[in-house]
């Protein structure tokens, strides 16, 4: 009776080890930074003003820490960037961003924000996965200029950071 439960709990172990395990190749296949294809748009102009427009909470992402590491690899570019956040309940963007628009006047906007977020863990051991949306648009525009989607691993997302710069870079706008 003990070797069938043995045998039961190992059964149970090996399947779990296996689940966990395909999830992990399955992560790791994906790439972590897609562009999105856009309709054509007008010929880039430099970036010199950037409004980052995040979502309202901090809780699956850090998004303070973010902001100063994408404020900080846009300095030596001459762009200067300032923060804003959506509001818990606002259905409409724009109504918040009026006031940052009209008094920072930006030549570029970037909106992100959560597409997905999971969290699995066993133990002291976490798995997180983060899918982050974005979309950059041209001052007050309403047209995106480009969209992307980045599958994070933490809080941090420490590769969304460079990817975007040379999104920017490659596009023209640096």
């Amino acid at each position: 009776m003990q070797l069938q439960a043995s045998v039961s709990r190992r059964r149970l172990l090996l399947g779990a080890g296996l689940a966990v395990s395909g999830a992990v190749l399955t992560a790791c296949a994906e790439p972590s930074f897609v562009l999105e294809p856009v309709a054509a748009a007008p010929p880039p102009v430099k970036m010199q003003r950037l409004l980052l427009w995040l979502p309202p909470d901090d809780k699956t992402v850090d998004w303070p820490i973010f902001a100063r590491q994408l404020a900080s690899a846009l300095a030596p570019y001459g762009v200067t960037t300032e923060t804003g956040r959506s509001t818990r309940l606002s259905l409409s963007r724009s109504d918040d961003q009026k006031a940052s628009i009209a008094s920072f006047n930006p030549t570029y906007r970037l909106e992100i924000d959560i597409a997905d977020a999971t969290s699995v863990g066993s133990g002291t051991v976490t798995a997180a996965s983060i899918i982050v949306m974005g979309a950059l648009y041209r001052g007050a525009g309403r047209t995106p200029l480009a969209k992307f989607h980045h599958h994070a691993r933490s809080r941090t997302v420490p590769e969304l950071v460079p990817q975007l710069v040379e999104m920017f870079r490659k596009g023209g706008y640096l």
